[in-house]
């Protein structure tokens, strides 16, 4: 997590104190914080938390004291950056960037060797860091972070060591560092609220010793000995190196040397692997991406999401699923059980539609039919949320204008070949953010679905109002980055008192040049709008992003262009909060992109030819092939079957292990 302020390392209270909140709901869990900086000159690390100033504590106290409230536990893990910081931060502090040696890692600057007397600094910096964490914030215990290349593990290791004193040259030596930060904390706060992170395995920043077992079995022997009351060790799986040859490394050794203690292992754990191993080893068990992937109140068992797919499977005269066909069609991709479902774009209203033989969520018929098709899905024991959205200027004119309404949008702005919409008045305005609060409640609260996504993408209603080549409205709606997104924001405002920020998810696509859209430069536009949901919903229950080379309903991976685009700034501003991808992923990359960025992914077409696409993922079982032709094909009649529902199956379905 990197959610403090940048300025001064304070944690932005209101938005941690409800992660960590939420991840306390079940009492009794033990919960260990981000890692905390020690100092000032420890850091060169913009938007992490410090334990230094009475600010940090004041913000840390509250933090602590509502997952105390929760009955769970909290652990503040404290580090300093070493080579690892950022230098140009640290020159604008008027600091070095420092370390054991001056070897740096690949591409960085080379750090300035650490003096006698710095190090000795370093060590009384730490125990401060600690008795703060203890006794001022209230904290359960420590975490030392002595792993995954920050200062300490510099020490450790000779790939980044290389002193000739009493800090380096030696198993001992190079250890010394760390057993004398051990000691100042024991000294503070006790054994039994101290802990100790390693990661003699980690390939991360330039480390990795070419044997580490000397080294690392030398401390933990150590520290058994010395400190045989610590709260526990935390070693990190040799799994999370991505280097070849895991099945070759192994914490065993380590783990007997330190048994019967209490050990934390940390590093890619299913839930099943960490049973069975918590079962037969004795230990605990930390996740990371995983408390973080979950959406929400729900409780995913993967991160493969089926993506929102218009299908063109309602009755044409009322907006009803045709619901036999949608719930056979739902309910094949909801058989591999805790898996999320994006509905189809449902319309929020009448005569926010002019698409014939999309579903809607504003009649009874609707509703009742809806109803059903999520219970089949609950069945499955798989998750439901249902994407509403309002056409504007992409409606059909002959369909609007047949049931008595207006082609609309926010600006007199037609589309290439289209007729001009009419803009809409601020009445009007007014009575879609009804619309959307009235849908959305429909959803939840009358269909029974897990939550709803906003369709905020892809050049829809709202998209036209939040980008400029659409809206050139000088009123509150338009005119500035602030009033473009109002209509957004004024949504979202309506919809959360109707049903909660965790049922809520939001979809954008900054990038998209689908139905004629794309700013510019959408990043300041976008920027502020998530920084805005960011602020005011910090419960909302996931940002679904569309990939720059994704375009609408059309794949857009080889325009140059989008070599330079990139949803990265966007990600970074939401942070740690649940985040949807949707764009063109292969096994491969969505593998790579959810282990290394804590992202769920959602597949369309894949999905759509693959109802058991997680078990296909998961086992590596080659996809079926789907068929462009058939994924728009209207009707009510038995030929819309075909690329609907029926491909087939690779086996039967069964509870996949997370990827």
């Amino acid at each position: 997590m990197r959610e403090a302020n940048p300025a001064n390392n304070v944690p932005i209270t209101t938005l941690v104190k409800s992660y960590y909140s939420q991840r306390a709901s079940v009492p009794g869990t033990l919960l260990i914080a981000e890692a905390n900086l020690v100092s000032p000159h420890a850091g060169g690390r913009p938007n992490t938390p410090g334990i230094w100033s009475q600010e940090q504590i004041n913000a840390w106290k509250e933090i602590v004291t509502d997952v105390h409230a929760k009955g769970s536990f909290f652990f503040m893990q404290i580090r300093g950056m070493g080579r690892a910081g950022d230098a140009a931060d640290l020159a604008a502090a008027g600091f070095d960037l420092v370390g054991p040696y001056p070897i740096p890692i690949q591409g960085k600057p080379v750090p300035r060797e650490l003096t006698i007397p710095e190090i000795h600094a370093y060590v009384h910096e730490f125990a401060d860091a600690a008795e703060n964490a203890v006794a001022c914030v209230g904290s359960d215990g420590i975490e030392l972070h002595f792993a995954n290349g920050y200062m300490v593990d510099q020490f450790i290791q000779d790939v980044s060591n290389q002193r000739t004193d009493e800090y380096g040259g030696s198993i001992d030596n190079r250890n010394r560092f760390a057993m004398e930060i051990v000691e100042a904390i024991v000294n503070r706060i006790g054994q039994e609220r101290t802990a100790v992170r390693l990661s003699p395995w980690g390939t991360a920043l330039d480390m990795g010793m070419a044997y580490p077992v000397p080294q690392f079995s030398k401390l933990i022997e150590d520290l058994r000995d010395k400190f045989p009351d610590l709260a526990y060790l935390h070693l990190v799986e040799p799994r999370l190196n991505d280097v070849e040859g895991h099945q070759v490394e192994s914490n065993d050794v380590f783990r007997h040397i330190w048994a019967p203690r209490p050990l934390i292992l940390a590093g890619g754990f299913t839930r099943e692997s960490a049973i069975r191993r918590a079962e037969q080893q004795d230990v605990l068990i930390a996740f990371g991406r995983h408390f973080i992937s979950n959406v929400g109140a729900i409780k995913l068992e993967h991160r493969v999401v089926l993506a929102p797919l218009t299908r063109f499977k309602a009755n044409p005269t009322d907006n009803v699923p045709i619901t036999t066909l949608v719930k056979t069609y739902y309910s094949q991709r909801a058989s591999v059980p805790g898996t999320l479902l994006i509905a189809e774009a449902t319309l929020v209203s009448p005569h926010g539609g002019g698409r014939p033989n999309t579903p809607g969520v504003w009649s009874d018929d609707q509703i009742i039919s809806w109803k059903e098709i999520v219970a089949d899905v609950h069945v499955q024991q798989s998750f439901f949320f249902m994407q509403i959205r309002a056409m504007g200027r992409s409606g059909d004119p002959a369909a609007l204008a047949a049931a008595g309404f207006d082609l609309v949008g926010p600006s007199p702005i037609p589309l290439r070949g289209k007729p001009v919409p009419r803009e809409l008045t601020t009445a009007e305005i007014h009575a879609y953010i009804r619309d959307f609060a009235d849908a959305a409640e429909n959803a939840v609260s009358r269909v029974g679905c897990d939550g709803i996504e906003l369709h905020f993408a892809n050049g829809y209603l709202v998209d036209q109002f939040i980008q400029n080549v659409t809206n050139q409205r000088t009123d509150e709606y338009g005119g500035s980055i602030d009033n473009r997104n109002r209509l957004a924001l004024e949504i979202i405002e309506a919809v959360v008192h109707k049903i909660g920020q965790e049922r809520a998810g939001v979809r954008l696509s900054p990038w998209s040049t689908f139905q004629e859209m794309r700013m510019a430069d959408p990043v300041p536009q976008f920027s502020k709008l998530i920084q805005d949901l960011k602020d005011r919903y910090p419960n909302l229950a996931y940002l679904h992003l569309v990939e720059p080379r994704i375009s609408g309903s059309d794949d857009a991976e080889h325009r140059e262009e989008h070599l330079v685009d990139s949803n990265e700034v966007f990600r970074h501003i939401w942070g740690p909060r649940p985040l949807i991808l949707a764009g063109g992923f292969t096994r491969e990359s969505a593998i790579h992109k959810a282990e290394d960025e804590n992202v769920l992914i959602a597949f369309g077409r894949h999905f759509i030819s693959n109802p058991d696409l997680p078990v296909r993922l998961k086992y590596n079982i080659p996809l079926s092939k789907y068929d462009r032709s058939t994924f728009y094909v209207p009707g009510v009649k038995e030929g819309t079957k075909k690329g609907y529902i029926d491909y087939p199956f690779a086996a039967q379905p069964t509870v996949v292990e997370k990827l």
